[in-house]
């Protein structure tokens, strides 16, 4: 999951693993 979101969202991966919604 990290590595995709990261991917697209370097900077906002961060926030989605820290903050799911």
């Amino acid at each position: 999951m990290a590595g995709a979101c990261g991917r697209s969202n370097r900077s906002q991966s961060k926030a989605m693993i820290f903050a799911p919604g």
